[in-house]
């Protein structure tokens, strides 16, 4: 199927990302192992290195996110080997997965301070350098018009220049300079609230998006993080880090709900599938929601006066990296004697635990439209009938 233009860049600024993941030689994880009793695997984090530059700073935070979800997943797969082995009991199992499931919020938890300490790093440094390339394009203009008062103005290197701009020609450049604000960075928490689908690889419509209820399959996502304007205080160029916390949800039509299967009696092989909801009637809410801690990058055009942000038109694209924090279905309705019942099952359907896409946004002053598209399918290789991916479009509010 013939791609929007959207969906084309969107893919070519992941591709782009990609490219500076695995173009990176450096490796973030510097781990000492030990092994106890319990199997279980005991992991330190060194971090992000203050002085590693943008480039190199997103490719280790892609690279830490990614192999702390990976080992994560291998070990939640021992522990229930073992439990299918019966070395250990189903209660002795779960004890052991929320502990590591602890201890991996942990470890992220000390890796986000780690991201804070290098973005104020990197915001000092892209002070200090917006600073001197003031102070030379001042110095550039002392000398344009030193040159145009002698009559003998040449041939002059005149650089765009984001913090030059037109004094009141009645007030004093000193007074000017005295009323310009010159703070480049911003502390910013987001809201975003919208609708979620099941798309193609391309972010076409998928078979199974006839299944869902597209308006009662909603989303929230809040974000907490910062905006440094790169280039000095009227830069439009704006770079958006930080943390998030999304619950994505999907409600499906006609009574229906996801359920794992014996892939011996599915027809495609597969080992989840959206059927028929069983032993509960007047089916009044059916939906599966899943909760994800993420890292978002974004890079904005934003139009906003000297020294602010958020304050008129902005666009930006990025991406994003995510693990799964919680995952769970619930039905309710009535049971056979017409009682209410509410029936609530905690399990994953064969999803992937890590999840990663690109986003691109639209916004006027505080308000923002955000459409993204995860580039990794939405369950595992062959769990599901159809290879689907989330895509998602917000309506959000940035303070």
């Amino acid at each position: 199927m013939k791609q929007t233009l959207t969906s084309a860049t969107f893919s070519f600024l992941f591709f782009v990302t990609g490219l500076f993941a695995s173009a990176s030689p450096y490796h973030p994880m510097d781990t000492t192992l030990t092994e106890s009793d319990t199997n279980e695997v005991q992991v330190e984090i060194e971090g992000i290195d203050p002085d590693s530059g943008l480039v190199s700073a997103l490719s280790e935070i892609i690279a830490v996110s990614t192999q702390e979800a990976i080992k994560l997943a291998a070990r939640i797969a021992e522990v229930e080997a073992l439990v299918e082995a019966g070395s250990l009991t189903e209660e002795e199992g779960e004890a052991r997965i929320e502990a590591l499931e602890a201890e991996f919020e942990a470890k992220m938890e000390r890796f986000g301070e780690s991201m804070e300490a290098w973005s104020d790093e990197f915001g000092d440094k892209m002070d200090a350098w917006s600073e001197e390339f003031s102070k030379k394009w001042e110095q550039r203009n002392e000398d344009l018009e030193k040159s145009i008062e002698d009559g003998v103005a040449g041939e002059l290197d005149i650089k765009l220049d984001f913090d030059q701009e037109e004094s009141d020609a009645t007030e004093a450049p000193e007074a000017s300079k005295k009323k310009k604000p010159n703070k480049t960075r911003f502390d910013v928490f987001e809201f975003h609230f919208g609708l979620n689908s099941f798309r193609d690889a391309a972010g076409n419509s998928s078979m199974t998006e006839g299944m869902l209820s597209q308006w009662e399959s909603l989303g929230t996502r809040v974000v907490f993080g910062n905006k440094h304007k790169i280039g000095g205080a009227s830069s439009p160029l704006v770079l958006q880090t930080g943390f998030a916390f999304e619950t994505i949800g999907f409600s499906f039509t006609g009574d229906r709900t996801l359920v794992k299967v014996d892939p011996t009696n599915s027809g495609a092989g597969a080992t989840t599938e959206i059927q028929d909801v069983v032993g509960v009637t007047d089916v009044r809410r059916n939906r599966f929601d899943q909760t994800y801690f993420e890292l978002p990058v974004m890079l904005h055009l934003d139009f906003s006066s000297r020294g602010k942000v958020d304050d008129s038109f902005s666009i930006a694209a990025g991406a994003f990296a995510g693990v799964r924090m919680a995952s769970s279905n619930l039905v309710q309705g009535s049971d056979s004697e017409g009682s209410r019942i509410q029936i609530r099952t905690r399990n994953d359907y064969n999803s992937n635990l890590f999840r990663y896409g690109i986003q691109g946004q639209v916004g006027y002053k505080s308000w923002k439209v955000t459409g993204r598209l995860d580039a990794r399918s939405f369950f595992q290789e062959g769990a599901f009938n159809e290879e689907v991916h989330v895509g998602s479009l917000a309506l959000g509010l940035s303070f």
